[in-house]
């Protein structure tokens, strides 16, 4: 009222003096306000949806370049922000609020663009963000252990990813499943739109028949599909990405793009930020920062360096604050697994102590891990360690540019991190 409002929309009667709409959900509300204020941008527009655990940016990044290939107008969503026309620019969350959704389709349609690879998240589908977005195709990449601090088990976890399913809508709509994730079959009974799914160890619709390492990094894969065979160079390390790749070129298959220009985008992208991003590193050292703050994350990378020539894996990760707990000494054991020298740290701890946090991530660990509260000095000393062929890793929060302590967010980047240390290797 304070701000000029003269309508309040509630889910309880309140005494004011304006009018006031009760609704039985708000956040539904603000969906599908939003998206009628904009004039149903998402109706003008191809959207894929893209949801799992791990793999979303990824997989947006290579149907963005897919399109492009195919000389389509594309544009991408997510974590790393809003990719159109090959600029850049930020966004709120990964999956942003309705009103900021609904906006951004609108732009993104005004300026021309034919297609949108969107990152969904989990909470986005609970809350409501994208209730009234229309997804011409949505992917199912994996589902593995996160966020149990809000879904409280996988099972509620799942059914929240399952959701951006009941969200396709159309005659030409298009669902995308990782044939080879345990919950695949689960969710191909709940669907009802046309389905292909990809994979490498079960069948599949799309299936990588062959698999070899490029001498330069990343893979040669061949694969087979309804449309034909596909031969494509993938520049981007680990297996992981092989399915990325493989979920991006099957959506595109899906909505009738070459097999050549499938082919021609992902060899197109040499690089995503935060995911195994090679830096600027010491001499004889590389460095390198990944967003991985998941158990099944952590191994997949930590899987994909133990593959380069290497002395010694060094790695620097925390787990964030407020956040399940229960993941913590799975991912202390699998850095055990991989890592030679561990350096436990801060990962934006909120109100709880870092200290804590990482004796909870140490816990069943043998080899105590080294713990230094200020993430800078973590890595710092991880530099300082590294010699000649060694390898650091420095993971969990990738491009991010802030620390959360308490209810503050503090300006900070590993980026920057590690470019003062290479500019100024005394300190």
């Amino acid at each position: 009222l304070k701000n000029g409002a003269t309508v309040i929309v509630s889910q309880q009667a309140l005494p004011l003096p304006v009018a006031l709409i009760i609704t039985a959900d708000t956040r539904h509300f603000l969906s599908f306000f939003s998206d009628r204020y904009f004039g149903h941008p998402s109706h003008k527009l191809d959207v894929t949806g893209i949801t799992g655990t791990n793999g979303k940016t990824t997989t947006a990044h290579f149907l963005y370049e897919i399109y492009q290939a195919a000389g389509k107008k594309s544009a991408l969503m997510g974590t790393v922000g809003i990719k159109a026309a090959g600029q850049s620019r930020k966004q709120s969350l990964t999956t942003p609020g309705a009103e900021e959704l609904h906006n951004t389709l609108w732009q993104l349609e005004r300026e021309g663009m034919e297609h949108v690879a969107m990152e969904v998240s989990s909470h986005a589908l609970v809350q409501k963000r994208v209730e009234h977005c229309r997804f011409h195709a949505a992917i199912f990449t994996n589902l593995t252990r996160e966020h149990l601090d809000y879904h409280q088990t996988m099972d509620d976890y799942f059914q929240a990813k399952a959701h951006l399913f009941a969200l396709i809508r159309g005659s030409a709509s298009n669902a995308i499943i990782n044939a080879d994730d345990r919950r695949a079959e689960l969710l191909q009974q709940q669907l009802t739109s046309h389905m292909l799914t990809y994979g490498i160890e079960k069948e599949a619709d799309v299936k990588a028949l062959e698999i070899r390492p490029l001498t330069d990094g990343g893979s040669y894969v061949k694969a087979l599909s309804p449309w034909g065979e596909l031969s494509f160079a993938i520049r981007l390390h680990g297996l992981y990405n092989i399915y990325n790749a493989l979920a991006a070129a099957s959506a595109a298959l899906m909505d009738n793009i070459s097999l050549s220009a499938v082919e021609r985008g992902i060899a197109a992208l040499k690089l995503v930020p935060g995911r195994l991003e090679l830096l600027p590193s010491p001499p004889g050292v590389r460095v390198y920062l990944d967003y991985a703050h998941t158990p099944d994350a952590l191994e997949k990378v930590l899987q994909a360096v133990s593959d380069y020539p290497h002395q010694r894996i060094i790695l620097v990760f925390g787990c964030r604050g407020q956040r399940d707990s229960g993941k913590r000494p799975l991912m202390g054991a699998i850095a055990e697994r991989y890592a030679d020298i561990t350096i436990l740290t801060a990962d934006n701890p909120i109100d709880e102590n870092p200290a804590a946090i990482a004796k909870d991530i140490a816990h069943t660990m043998v080899k105590k891990p080294f713990y230094i509260d200020e993430r800078e000095e973590a890595i710092y000393y991880a530099l300082t360690l590294a010699g000649d062929g060694d390898i650091v890793l420095i993971t969990g929060k990738g491009r991010e540019d802030y620390q959360l302590i308490g209810n503050s967010v503090i300006p900070y980047s590993d980026l920057n991190v590690v470019y003062s240390y290479v500019n100024h290797p005394l300190h």
